[in-house]
């Protein structure tokens, strides 16, 4: 399962700003060509052996948060134009610092991994308040880092990414069954991203109310 997880250079368990930099430069555009503007839907067995769900929205605004760091530059006015910078590789080291706990290195030797959040979860949960000063509601991830995600209106957003086993800060894990995207402008959901192994895409059974947002007609397999 290690070989999910990026491992950028370390220097006493903690990166370079150098480094830091060149990574968040490297996910931003791994967030541009998998996440952005998209919809994802975690399909799943929950206690009771229901089939239930969650969806997620990714927008340009919600990268920023994900590197852990504080926007020092007084002319970058949003983290949008944080995130556009990035993908124009206008940002520089004195534009942003690290945070203050020390958790911005450990959010950086994982953060390119869940660019691919799509192909890389195999297991979702609620949050068990594990960390004190961290706030998120559900989690979807693996046994080496996960993400965190806050609802807003209809859909969940992203807000932390955690260097950690997902059985060991949710309450009770569940195993994906499925996992499909679509781009946030679409009202059905047209890409199958991952199929748990020994579940054949001709023999999952969805409620009504779940297979009712997927274009089983014209969906695409990108696994």
């Amino acid at each position: 399962m290690l070989r999910y997880c990026y491992s950028p250079l370390k220097y006493g368990g903690k990166m370079k700003k150098t480094e830091i930099l060149k990574t968040i430069l490297k996910s931003a555009k791994l967030y541009s060509e998998n996440l952005e503007n998209k919809n994802l839907i975690f399909i799943f067995n929950n206690e009771n052996n229901e089939t239930n769900y969650f969806e997620v929205l990714f927008e340009p605004r919600h990268f920023h948060h994900l590197t852990g760091t504080r926007i020092v530059n007084p002319s970058i006015k949003s983290k949008v134009e944080f995130y556009n910078m990035c993908l124009e590789n206008n940002i520089s080291e004195k534009d942003f610092d690290l945070a203050t706990d020390g958790t911005t290195s450990l959010k950086m030797q994982i953060l390119p991994s869940l660019m691919k959040l799509h192909r890389l979860a195999k297991m979702v949960g609620d949050y068990n308040s594990h960390k004190p000063k961290l706030y998120t509601e559900k989690l979807a991830g693996n046994i080496v880092c996960c993400m965190g995600f806050t609802k807003e209106e209809r859909f969940y957003v992203p807000n932390t990414i955690l260097k950690e086993d997902i059985r060991d800060i949710t309450p009770k894990v569940n195993k994906l069954i499925a996992v499909y995207s679509k781009k946030t402008k679409d009202i059905h959901y047209t890409s199958l991203c991952y199929l748990a192994k020994g579940i054949s895409i001709d023999n999952i059974k969805l409620p009504q109310h779940i297979n009712g947002k997927i274009d089983n007609i014209n969906l695409k397999i990108e696994f």
